[in-house]
């Protein structure tokens, strides 16, 4: 994989863990594991956030590959990552 240069590299390391995740992160891990067809619409209104502040804390947990999203748009569902089905 090449990188372009002047970006820092998304991907983290295997040592990342749930600590190291901030409160809304860890709140919509928990979402999503009672919910995994869980909306970004519905995580907002859950937390009393917008729907901005929850996309990007979903992207920054995807870019640490511990949250997936499988299927559509529409009737997809979210897959929390194992440790071991991260990629380095």
């Amino acid at each position: 994989m090449e990188l372009k240069a002047g970006l820092p590299q998304k991907r983290s390391s295997p040592e990342s863990s749930l600590k190291d995740l901030n409160t809304t992160q860890q709140s919509i891990l928990e979402i999503v594991a009672q919910n995994p067809a869980a909306t970004q619409m519905f995580m907002a209104e859950k937390l009393g956030l917008t729907i901005r502040a929850v996309k990007k804390s979903i992207k920054d947990l995807t870019d640490k590959d511990i949250l997936n999203r499988e299927g559509s748009a529409r009737n997809g569902r979210w897959v929390i990552m194992n440790k071991n089905d991260r990629t380095v």
